[in-house]
């Protein structure tokens, strides 16, 4: 070693000072760490709060349903009898066969093997079985609703040959209705789903159908039991029935008379027709020809417009494949819709119609009421009367007659000296206090509003409304309360179609008499009533009449489509112990006395025999 070296000192370290800004840098990063897991924290906090608080209820719903399977009990329909408890609807007990995929799936059910043995049974393709198991999505997927026991009994034979489990079978029930086409557009019908489409059943189906019952179990993952399973069965309740007024005997001779009619007119359009007693309000008979069978809704009863349907899906099929084809299709689907709403449709709440000569009755109503000793005078029918130029035709040269003979022989003539004197503002204001332009709600029903309207009708217009040939139209339930006025002294009961309620043993509703309230003054609606009365046996035939103290008035409502007019008679007994107003209506039919005669008379006959 040198002794330079020896001498010579290392150098001292040399010392780093931290400086200020190193401080501030870290104290930053750590104060946004801090923040940070607080905001974090807050996060998961939050998501917490929501998880177990706001959520907790959707949360525990879908851990139920995870951990329960729910077999529905299909609670049975209320029936539907007449006033003489005949059976009109009913439901029986049938099975609907569903399948669960996942089940399926885990039990390593051949699929080839079920779709090709169930299919022929069930009357469904292979493939449509094949496409419902694959949704392993869904646990309940039905494959064939209400199915009968021979049936039901084929498809257990089966699942148990084959020790197959994931298909199963569960009480359902199927309406039926044992009277067929009879008073189907008044009762209606229920859909697949059981619930009521048309008339009665859609507007009573709250009270029909009941409430289900389930029966719920416990399943864990795979469908293993659990630990601590439990099974609850809940009982469904079953719906109420109704008890109608309707008679089933004179709804058939209703409808029977009708068709004859329609047979021997040659009538394409139809006939509709309504028996109440005028006392009660009961509806006896509510009749739309052109029905159907509501045991099989979806099909047209009416032969010619099935035939015609089917050459129009024939001429579609017959297009090439495109467009063309599937618009054609369209307006088949669409011809098909509009024939069944048509057939389904019950024109006694839902139409209104021309009145014809019914309308006089109004008229008359207002002239006793505003015309002085109307009663008393002699009016002259020439066959024509001029008014302001134009000339209103009637069917006849009556002479001289009183208003009475008027009614009798339905006199335009003097209906149109009437309207002169009557003027429109009062036959307007008759129209409306009677209730034409009105609608009548009962039993969940709300008939079609009436119309008369004379705003922008001349002296000749107003005649022809007086007539009741003008825009008049009038609805048949509404009309009924006008003729039970004319019955009672001038008030009349509303009508209606439901008479109780009930469940088991037990009246939940029974219906009572209501009152429209004076439309007429008394003597005016006595006064009416034997006019009528005369008409019946002067014009009508008192034999028309099954021997009862009738009073009537017929109707001929012209078309505009040039087709033969409509024939129309209402009426109604004044005996005590037959207190009926009627209204029947043959399209096409021509003269009220031909064609609606033979009906009301019908009809009358079976109320004497049932009703006494």
């Amino acid at each position: 070693m040198k002794r330079g070296e020896l001498n010579k000192r290392p150098p001292a370290p040399v010392r780093r000072t931290r400086s200020v800004s190193d401080t501030s840098v870290r104290r930053s990063i750590l104060a946004a760490m801090a923040l940070l897991g607080v905001a974090a924290f807050l996060v998961l906090a939050g998501r917490l709060v929501k998880l177990m608080l706001v959520d907790h209820d959707y949360y525990e719903a879908k851990a139920i349903s995870n951990q329960t399977r729910s077999t529905r009990v299909t609670a049975s329909r209320g029936a539907v009898y007449d006033r003489n408890m005949e059976l009109l609807a009913a439901s029986s007990s049938v099975e609907t066969i569903f399948l669960d995929p996942l089940q399926l799936r885990q039990n390593g059910v051949d699929l080839d093997l079920l779709a090709k043995n169930l299919a022929p049974i069930l009357d469904i393709s292979e493939d449509f079985i094949k496409e419902q198991a694959a949704d392993t999505q869904m646990r309940y997927k039905v494959l064939k609703r209400r199915q009968g026991l021979e049936v039901c009994n084929q498809v257990r034979a089966f699942l148990n040959e084959n020790d197959i489990t994931g298909v199963y079978l569960e009480q359902d029930s199927l309406r039926y209705y044992p009277n067929g086409s009879v008073a189907s557009q008044l009762l209606g019908f229920t859909n697949s789903d059981n619930v009521g489409s048309e008339g009665l059943e859609a507007y009573y189906n709250k009270t029909l159908q009941g409430t289900a019952g389930a029966v719920i179990t416990t399943r864990g993952n795979n469908e293993t039991e659990m630990l601590y399973s439990f099974e609850k069965y809940y009982r469904a309740t079953d719906g109420s029935s109704l008890e109608l007024t309707l008679d089933l005997t004179v709804q058939r001779a209703l409808e029977k008379r009708m068709k004859d009619a329609i047979d021997a007119y040659d009538v394409q359009n139809g006939a509709f027709g309504i028996v109440m007693n005028c006392q009660t309000g009961e509806i006896v008979a509510m009749a739309t020809l052109g029905g159907y069978d509501p045991n099989q809704y979806l099909t047209i009863a009416n032969d010619k417009k099935s035939a015609e349907l089917d050459a129009l899906y024939d001429a579609a099929m017959q297009l090439p494949e495109g467009s063309a084809r599937d618009e054609a299709l369209d307006q088949y689907n669409d011809a098909v819709a509009e024939a069944r709403l048509s057939q389904w449709r019950n024109r006694c709440v839902s139409d209104g119609y021309e009145p014809g000569s019914t309308f006089k009755l109004v008229t008359a109503a207002a002239a006793l009421e505003n015309i002085p000793d109307v009663q008393n005078r002699t009016f002259t029918c020439y066959g024509t009367y001029d008014l302001a130029g134009e000339v209103v035709v009637c069917n006849g040269v009556h002479g001289e007659l009183d208003l009475e003979g008027a009614i009798a022989h339905s006199c335009n003539v003097v209906f149109a000296q009437l309207s002169e004197e009557l003027g429109a503002g009062t036959l307007t204001e008759y129209a409306k206090k009677i209730g034409i332009t009105d609608s009548v709600e009962f039993d969940g029903i709300t008939t079609k509003k009436g119309h008369f309207d004379l705003s922008a009708a001349g002296t000749y217009e107003t005649a022809w409304g007086a007539i009741g040939q003008y825009t008049d139209q009038i609805n048949p339930c509404q009309y009924m309360t006008y003729l039970g006025a004319i019955a009672n002294g001038g008030k009349a009961a509303l009508p209606h179609i439901v008479d109780c309620v009930t469940y088991g043993s037990s009246t939940k509703y029974s219906a009572s008499t209501e009152s429209t309230g004076r439309l007429i003054d008394a003597d005016t609606a006595d006064a009416i009533a034997e006019m009528m009365h005369t008409a019946v046996v002067r014009t009508y035939g008192e034999w028309n009449f099954a021997g009862l103290y009738c009073g009537a008035k017929t109707g001929t409502a012209e078309r505009s489509d040039g087709q033969a007019a409509d024939a129309l008679m209402v009426g109604f007994s004044m005996d005590d112990s037959y207190p009926l107003a009627f209204v029947v209506i043959v399209e096409g039919g021509g003269s009220g006395s031909g064609a609606c005669a033979p009906v009301v008379s019908a009809v009358l006959s079976a109320c004497v025999s049932e009703l006494g």
